[in-house]
């Protein structure tokens, strides 16, 4: 009885395996790919057992061990490679039964790549992050795109693909793509067929269906009354997505009978998506510019904005687009066709324009259909997971949301870098800014200055620790739940400031729905006077008393000092997006000195050498320079607020004129609110600080026991929201910094100063 059990069983667990092998046999034969490895299996079994009972059990199945793992127990086995051994005589050999657990050998793959032949050439599927993307979703059958444009040819890597359709031009069923090949090279980036070892992939590597529309002639015109007829078409024979790389000229009046047919399909849940156009343009151009419409911008291979791509208000997302100023590789590859003696020529060939945009878009949209994700929940998806641009700066105008990111939004997850900005200068101690969606926060990583030797912005090695700065360890310390923003600066969470020179920042985390892997990283440079975009409270590491009398002059002036990244001058003076900058005068004994000041409109904003007034003694917002005469200027730690509408750094060939502070720096300080600064390159200790009244020197901790200040600080910070923070009496003064301290004493005469001494 006992022999027969055991037999019964090996019976059930071998064809608990034959079923599980035939099981992923199909599945891997309906996707092309091999899950495991055939015929071999991994084993757990009974804790404790000899290596002689596990080899007779696997023996007994017609397999053999492969290896032994290191775990616990634990096997690899090989059907098909060792015969059933039978005891002498009639009956088979008791073998006592230790296998516990069963499993294929899985395989385990890099992200998707497809087999066909020119994928190397298509770098704006890298961009879009389709490798990962096709992890998820290559696409199904039940989606049909519609590619209103001028037909789409019977080319081989479309033919599989295509639907009936409709030539709106000619006025017959026959929608193909006789003239330039427009369509044709538009349907290619929605749908060519993935895994053929030919020519290229589309967005849609596989499944999703072509609806040709043909409402453009052979020339690539067409018509109101044409084009509305395909929309009308492309809604009353099922398409779920249009895809319309074309439009009028930027600035030409809506055209409300498109409007209105565009809106039709809105409703119906239909989604359309058009080029922006190629003019260079900020006017809206139609139809890309309504609103039920998903316009894209067009984006070279460096994710900076196309030379010739529209931009705007109206844009919506940045896709690739090609630049192929230097060469035909920086357009974009796809499907084309040409005729030689009325014969179809099928090729491949590059294109650059918001037409090649527009279809990663309509192909992104399909493929997140095909996923299960409702129609009405696929453009949201498509900008809240769009990702800032990898090189350069972000502008709405020209990214709409961001970069788009399939792999993401099939997700629904997206992990952002907002600050240090792409290609932006910060200072030595940057706030780290991340925005997050959709994904387990304890999975967020951020990893600074790592090695990247292929220069593709991720770290080489993600497993090395070394270079992680955020992790499940401490994130929550700068998680806001609410902004879903992870921040903090450099210093708080390093307790380092960052060198000059180039820097790079990735970070990391997985979908909370699916686990699939987000991420995004950014070079940026460090300057030791760096100010990103916004609002700060500063101040400036030049002590400009050294100029008095040297002739400094007229060019000690914000728009000289400020410059932008390219080296021009930051605008203070003129026009509505001039940089501000405004300094505090705190209240003295001629009240009618006391409040802000903006520059250039007041001259207490910002003391130079030509608007000296020696009639009355000059105040600079925490620090009194007294009644002085001959040239002079503002000196170091005074504190200023500035508002900056791009990242901006000092003038470092002020360097040669001027001295940095490197000293002990003496402040003035008034009964009331007094606003300062650290105008050194490196933190300062603030319980450090001594001060000194009536001649009288004190601590920190004990001047505030006496009764002259309040101990505690502020400082302005934009993140994760906007408003003043407290540096206690054992926090830093950040470089560069303001600051607002206030004081129970203090006053113009001296024997009432109140004199604080930051030490570098």
């Amino acid at each position: 009885m006992k022999a027969r059990e055991t037999m019964l069983q090996v019976c059930l667990s071998l064809c608990m395996i034959l079923l599980l092998s035939l099981g992923l046999a199909l599945a891997a034969c309906a996707a092309g790919q091999n899950y495991y490895v055939p015929n071999e299996y991994i084993i757990h079994v009974q804790s404790g057992t000899s290596y002689s009972d596990v080899e007779a059990s696997v023996t007994k199945l017609g397999a053999s061990i492969v290896k032994t793992l290191p775990l616990s127990d634990t096997y690899c086995i090989r059907l098909g490679n060792s015969r059933i051994v039978r005891a002498s005589g009639s009956s088979s050999k008791v073998v006592k039964w230790v296998i516990d657990q069963i499993q294929p050998n899985y395989v385990y793959y890099a992200c998707a790549e497809p087999n066909d032949q020119r994928w190397d050439d298509l770098w704006g599927m890298e961009m879009i992050n389709m490798p990962e993307a096709w992890d998820i979703e290559t696409g199904s059958s039940n989606v049909t795109v519609a590619v209103v444009d001028t037909g789409v040819a019977q080319h081989p890597d479309l033919e599989s693909r295509l639907v009936s359709g409709y030539d709106f031009v000619d006025d017959d069923s026959d929608a193909t793509d006789d003239g330039e090949g427009h369509g044709t090279h538009v349907a290619g980036t929605v749908a060519a067929q993935g895994n053929n070892i030919i020519g290229v992939v589309g967005v849609c590597w596989d499944g999703v269906k072509i609806m040709p529309v043909r409402v453009l002639d052979d020339d690539g015109y067409g018509t109101t009354s044409d084009i509305v007829a395909g929309l009308v078409f492309a809604k009353e024979n099922n398409a779920n997505v249009v895809n319309l790389s074309l439009g009028t000229d930027a600035g030409v009046p809506a055209d409300d009978s498109m409007h209105d047919a565009i809106k039709e399909l809105y409703d119906a849940g239909i989604i359309v998506v058009a080029a922006a156009g190629n003019e260079a343009s900020d006017l809206p151009a139609y139809p890309a510019a309504f609103d039920e419409v998903i316009s894209v911008s067009a984006l070279g291979s460096t994710e900076q904005l196309a030379y010739y791509s529209n931009y705007g208000s109206t844009i919506d997302i940045a896709a690739p687009g090609g630049d192929m100023s230097s060469g035909d590789s920086g357009g974009i590859l796809s499907t084309t066709v040409s005729y030689e003696s009325s014969e179809p020529v099928y090729s491949y060939g590059y294109l650059q324009g918001t037409s090649m945009a527009s279809p990663h878009v309509a192909g992104a949209a399909a493929l997140i259909l095909s996923s299960g994700v409702s129609a009405s929940d696929v453009r949201s998806r498509l900008l809240n997971t769009a990702r800032m641009p990898s090189t350069g700066s972000y502008d709405k105008l020209k990214y709409g949301a961001g970069v788009m990111d399939v792999a993401a939004a099939l997700t629904n997850a997206s992990i952002k870098i907002l600050q240090p900005e792409k290609g932006g200068s910060v200072g030595i101690n940057p706030t780290l800014k991340i925005s997050y969606f959709g994904v387990d926060t304890s999975s967020i990583k951020v990893y600074m200055d790592y090695p990247d030797v292929d220069d593709n912005g991720i770290p080489d090695d993600l497993t090395d620790t070394s270079y992680v700065v955020i992790d499940s360890t401490n994130v929550n310390t700068y998680l806001n739940t609410t902004n879903k923003i992870v921040s903090g600066t450099y210093t708080a969470i390093t307790g380092n400031t960052l060198a000059d020179g180039d820097h790079l920042i990735y970070v990391q985390a997985a979908s909370s729905v699916t686990g699939t892997s987000v991420s995004d990283w950014a070079a940026y440079s460090v300057s030791a006077a760096g100010f990103t975009k916004g609002i700060h409270l500063i101040s400036l590491p030049y002590d400009f008393a050294e100029g008095k009398g040297t002739g400094l002059s007229i060019s000690v002036l914000p728009e000289n000092l400020f410059l932008n990244q390219d080296g021009t001058s930051v605008n203070f003076t003129t026009g509505s997006t001039r940089a501000m900058l405004t300094r505090w005068i705190p209240k003295t004994s001629s009240d009618s000195l006391a409040g802000y000041y903006y520059y250039p409109y007041n001259t207490l904003a910002w003391a130079n050498p030509y608007r000296y007034n020696s009639s009355y003694n000059w105040y600079t917002g925490g620090g009194f320079l007294g009644n002085l005469s001959g040239d002079y200027a503002f000196p170091a730690g005074t504190g200023f607020w500035i508002k900056l509408d791009d990242d901006a750094i000092l003038n470092a060939s002020y360097s040669s004129n001027v001295t940095p502070i490197d000293e002990a720096l003496n402040i003035s300080m008034f009964k009331g609110w007094n606003m300062f600064g650290n105008p050194y390159d490196k933190q300062v200790s603030w319980g450090n600080t001594l001060f000194t009244y009536r001649g009288v020197k004190k601590t920190l901790a004990d001047a505030q026991a006496a009764g002259w200040i309040n101990s505690n600080v502020y400082y302005y910070t934009q993140t994760p929201t906007s408003g003043y923070q407290k540096v206690s009496s054992r926090g830093f003064l950040e470089p560069y910094n303001g600051y607002w301290i206030y004081a129970y004493v203090g006053g113009v005469a001296s024997s009432d100063s109140l004199v604080m001494t930051i030490l570098p």
